[in-house]
């Protein structure tokens, strides 16, 4: 009789594909509705508030996410990564951990505060910034746990729900307060208002109900993979923040909120996305832990994905950002032209570090990929140490273009043992196109008078994309594109949506 089980592989793969497809789709389709909203406010706040504001508020920032950092210790990887289904006691033994991290930690922010608001010579009003940052901490908690047993359940279209809702909350907010003149409040309120709102909808979803445990086994397994999951974040928060670490205190508020704007509206013509595919391929992933084979084509697959929707936006919008500054955000913004050029090459590296990390977390090599982002933190530090004193804050900017090849290098070398990646398939081709589109749609520029020409100009050098991989590719390009569009609208209506634990 044949083994009943010999199919398992191809079904589980087959199923965690489908359910990975369909997530992905959700989280984009959150996007689309997301981005436009985020994008707009981002344009409105650029122009009702003034650089300092946005400096402000990503110092204060800062220091609120290093806090969450050690709030979760990675407890939440570590349960949405084990094989097994966690008990009721280790969901709640997260918890009670966290309570104790957050309530020594918002006490700590609310003595911190002076000293920290001197050490970027602010006004000393901004103490209460930070204090009433700290809120998000003790708001965060009620979510915490909630959003990571979705996570587990690969429910990523109730996720992107829960999101759509929290991230127009804040834009609305931020917007409507920076109207009426609440300056750097605005961003406050506005955050806090989101997380409520976030955290009572993750926990109403989730039916998960909060209970105090303490389980010592438990918290040693967890730790072991989890604080290292943890220490792996917390080395990319000390990297991607320089700008209020360093540039902070040498060039004022004003110099950061260049930094972050820069770097904000680079994320949203490109990270934004990959962190999507990342956020969820990483559950997906770790179903697939003992099968090489298919790792190796899912692993291809989001590269080359990644690199088709993320390089001509990114292209097209930094041919294009002098004419972007002065008709949508205003000349005030002009200064972050140089910085915006090398945070664009920033994100093209980070389109292949940020998922092959997540790749590599899901696979259990926590070590390998910490390890990478140690060295990759320490070389852009070094870089920036090196480059602020003859560059001023644009020294931030360069650093972080040279230092991505770091990690770039290393990660393709140690996905390549893993798994057999094209290269010129999944990253040649696509960087090729997004260079000859970024180069058509710059000499278009001329043509642009106004901001219906600019959008007609931006229109034409998206368009010119997919032309220009079917130049390249020929048919083959199109044959894949209408396999995969096959493959979203069968996994979108199919009927069965809930994962199996196998």
């Amino acid at each position: 009789m044949a083994d009943p089980t010999a199919e398992r592989p191809l079904h589980i793969f087959t199923s965690v594909r489908d359910r990975t497809v369909k997530g992905v789709v959700a989280m984009f389709l959150r996007q689309f509705v997301v981005m436009p909203v985020g994008l707009l406010a981002t344009i409105l706040l650029a122009r009702l508030l003034h650089p300092d504001d946005f400096g402000i508020y990503a110092i204060a920032n800062f220091w609120i996410y290093l806090i969450v950092g050690f709030r979760d210790l990675g407890f939440s990887a570590a349960l949405i990564q084990q094989r097994t289904e966690p008990t009721s006691d280790e969901w709640n033994t997260m918890f009670t951990f966290q309570c104790a991290v957050v309530s020594i930690t918002v006490v700590g922010l609310y003595v911190l505060a002076p000293p920290l608001t001197q050490y970027y010579r602010l006004d000393p009003r901004m103490v209460w910034v930070i204090r009433g940052l700290s809120f998000i901490l003790l708001i965060g908690l009620l979510g915490s746990v909630p959003n990571a047993i979705l996570e587990r359940r690969l429910a990523y279209e109730t996720i992107a729900r829960i999101e759509v809702a929290a991230m127009l909350t804040f834009h609305l907010s931020a917007v409507i307060l920076a109207i009426l003149g609440f300056g750097v409040w605005s961003f406050i309120d506005a955050a806090i208002a989101s997380e409520i709102l976030r955290a009572i909808l993750l926990f109403r979803r989730s039916g998960w109900r909060p209970g105090f445990a303490w389980k010592r086994a438990f918290l040693a397994s967890a730790l072991k993979f989890g604080g290292l999951y943890q220490l792996g974040g917390l080395t990319s928060l000390l990297r991607d923040n320089i700008a209020p670490l360093l540039a902070g205190p040498l060039f004022g508020p004003t110099a950061v909120g260049y930094l972050k704007w820069a770097e904000r509206t680079t994320y949203l013509t490109s990270q934004v996305f990959t962190q999507i595919v990342t956020r969820v391929s990483f559950p997906s992933l770790s179903r697939l832990q003992d099968q090489r084979e298919e790792i190796g084509r899912a692993v291809e697959k989001m590269l080359r994905y990644l690199m088709l929707a993320t390089i001509p936006t990114l292209t097209v919008a930094a041919a294009l950002i002098p004419w972007i500054i002065h008709l949508v955000f205003t000349d005030k913004w002009q200064p972050a032209i140089i910085a915006y050029y090398w945070l664009t090459l920033r994100m093209i590296g980070g389109n292949i570090t940020t998922p092959f990390i997540g790749v590599l977390n899901a696979l259990g090599r926590v070590t390998t990929s910490l390890r990478i982002l140690a060295v990759w933190t320490g070389v852009d530090w070094m870089l920036a140490l090196t480059l602020t004193p003859l560059l001023g804050f644009n020294g931030v900017a360069v650093a972080y273009a040279i230092g991505v090849a770091v990690p770039v290098v290393w990660l393709l070398g140690r996905i390549g043992a893993i798994a057999r990646l094209n290269l010129k398939y999944t990253v040649g081709r696509p960087l090729v196109a997004g260079i000859l589109v970024g180069a058509v749609t710059r000499m278009m520029g001329h043509w642009i008078t106004d901001l219906l020409s600019l959008v007609v100009v931006a229109l034409l050098g998206l368009f010119f994309y997919p032309l220009s991989m079917t130049m390249i590719e020929g048919q083959r390009f199109l044959g894949e594109l209408r396999r995969e569009a096959q493959l979203v609208r069968r996994v979108i209506w199919s009927k069965s949506t809930e994962w199996e634990e196998s």
